[in-house]
């Protein structure tokens, strides 16, 4: 099955735009991007910069996927993109 990387890279970015714009809404005014083992919060964030962060490389790597001419067997801005989601899901789950 072939991926079609221009469609992943805008579907990301557009996706990028949709959580940032919901997260001004829901997110609470301290963010929480980092924990300890024991499930407390070690770094926080205001909302501001939280939402400028997840803008900035969520777009960054969707236009990254688009404009990826390397080997097509290349997939390491697949893979960003995963970690990134998961990374952002994350985000979403600890603060709400």
């Amino acid at each position: 099955m072939k991926i079609n990387q221009k469609i992943l890279g805008i579907s990301f970015a557009s996706l990028t735009i949709i959580l940032v714009i919901v997260g001004a809404f829901i997110l609470p005014d301290q963010v929480v991007i980092q924990m300890t083992i024991g499930a407390d919060p070690f770094t926080t964030v205001s909302k501001p910069v939280a939402l400028i962060l997840i803008g900035i490389l969520g777009i960054g790597d969707g236009v990254f996927t688009i404009t990826n001419k390397d080997n097509p067997k290349n997939y390491r801005s697949y893979l960003v993109l995963l970690i990134l989601a998961i990374v952002f899901a994350l985000i979403f789950v600890f603060n709400l």
